[in-house]
């Protein structure tokens, strides 16, 4: 759809004849007619009825005859540059995915004060697009009005904004920050999903719904404690109980983070697609792992699911081709659709229920069953071997045990205090891993602070041991 197209069809309506439009519009005939055949087709209406007689308005084409003329009101032809003004008063038109009449090749817009709203899609996949002030006229920012405009790079929200609709920034790759005002109740789901090169966000101190709590770097939703998105720089802060679906989604310069023992519940997808996350910890503290959460973290090198965690959701590490091992915690009961899907790289996976987790379907497709160590609880191999999906397993093995002796009778490493303490390996090489498998420290200190409770990987003199520590 063009403006042109709009103005074919207004000159139509008001001469009711295609011959008188086409004087006036200096175009001939059959070009006119095959515009708006075109355009009918697009839109999938009929906006005028032929007949003998000559052609008249259709219903639908009453009402988009009213939509042409608030566009061409409020939309100023682009000019040879690329540039685009936006007049008029009152709320904008929505459009389709299929796009906005003037195209995506614009690289500047003026949003004129009075406008209301940016309707739906209006700019979407306007990839010359860089830079956007949005007046303080505006109250609403709906879906996908920026979607796929890759080379946005800064957004200033006006004042008055109050919601900002699903996906309204969706693959803004390019955008660095984001300030979102006091005025804003209500940020939709997938509002800033894909913009993976995002280093602030901040929320204005008089907002009542969200926040940005001691500078982290992240929108937070205030009653609940959710953070719904974060971006390279955030520091999740000690208050917030729920990291939200899609929270860092598709972050791809995101390289490490760390989790707060004050989570509970991690959502869908909140870190898929961080390509460049090569460390995390799940702190014990965490209950709720769903599916998706590191979907396509190809930099994941080792990951440990907590014990407080009781299922692992469907395709959880989906993708993760770059895990070397996991351990999973002794609550886990069930393993959800292809959550270790196209780990191609896996060669140990340790699990420490003694009961082998059910699992859902395609959990270990891509996966070398062969080259994969499957490390069991003692006394539990008969039972993993006859398990379905475990059994296909070529070696299964007993694992350690995860109290007293680590390889050498009387070395213990126990944990107190929020520290480890290794005991009875005099000058010994001590190395200390946290849940996501990054190495804490190494060197030959006996007592080592952690800091979060959970599990951690002690190795001495090669050694390895598990404490848990609370």
């Amino acid at each position: 759809m063009t403006l042109q197209q709009l103005k074919y069809v207004i000159t139509v309506a008001e001469t009711g004849t295609i011959t008188e439009a086409a004087n006036r519009l200096y175009v001939s005939q059959p070009s006119l007619t095959n515009a708006i055949h075109e355009l009918e087709k697009e839109m999938n209406i009929v906006i005028f009825n032929r007949t003998n007689k000559g052609i008249t308005l259709s219903k639908e084409g009453d009402d988009f005859l009213g939509y042409a003329r608030q566009v061409l009101e409020q939309a100023a032809i682009l000019d040879d540059k690329g540039n685009l003004e936006l007049t008029g008063k009152g709320k904008m038109y929505g459009y389709s995915l299929m796009g906005a009449p003037w195209g995506t090749s614009i690289v500047s817009v003026t949003i004129s004060e009075g406008i209301e709203n940016l309707g739906k899609y209006a700019f979407s996949f306007c990839g010359k697009l860089t830079n956007v002030v949005i007046p303080n006229s505006v109250k609403e920012i709906l879906e996908g009005v920026f979607r796929g405009c890759e080379g946005l790079e800064t957004v200033t929200i006006g004042e008055s904004v109050a919601s900002i609709g699903p996906s309204a920034f969706s693959g803004c790759r390019g955008l660095l920050s984001v300030t979102i005002p006091s005025a804003v109740k209500v940020i939709e789901a997938k509002a800033f999903f894909n913009c993976g090169k995002l280093t602030s966000f901040s929320v204005d101190k008089e907002n009542k719904v969200y926040d940005s709590r001691g500078n982290c770097n992240a929108i937070i939703e205030t009653a609940t404690n959710t953070l719904i998105y974060g971006c390279k720089n955030t520091v999740i802060p000690n208050t917030v109980t729920k990291i939200g679906e899609d929270a860092f989604a598709y972050c791809v310069a995101l390289t490490s983070i760390e989790i707060p023992n004050s989570v509970t519940d991690i959502k869908s997808g909140a870190f898929s697609g961080c390509s460049g996350l090569t460390g995390v910890v799940i702190p014990s503290s965490v209950i709720n792992l769903e599916g998706h959460v590191f979907y396509g973290c190809e930099s994941l090198t080792s990951m440990v699911i907590p014990n407080s965690v009781k299922s692992i959701g469907a395709y959880t590490l989906y993708g993760c081709r770059g895990l070397k091992s996991v351990v999973v915690g002794e609550s886990v009961t069930s393993v959800g659709n292809a959550a270790f899907k196209e780990c191609t790289g896996l060669t140990r996976l340790e699990m420490l229920t003694k009961v082998p987790p059910k699992c859902g379907k395609d959990v270990f497709v891509g996966m070398d069953k062969t080259a994969c160590e499957l490390v069991v609880p003692a006394g539990c191999v008969d039972a993993y071997k006859a398990a379905a999906e475990w059994g296909d397993f070529s070696k299964i093995t007993p694992g350690e045990s995860s109290v007293g002796e680590v390889g050498t009778p009387g070395v213990t490493v126990t944990a107190a205090g929020g520290e480890i303490v290794v005991e009875g390996a005099a000058d010994a090489a001590v190395e200390v891993y946290g849940i996501g498998g990054s190495l804490l420290y190494s060197g030959k200190t006996h007592r080592v602070s952690v800091p979060v409770d959970g599990i951690y990987v002690v190795r001495v003199n090669g050694k390895p041991h598990k404490v848990v520590v609370k």
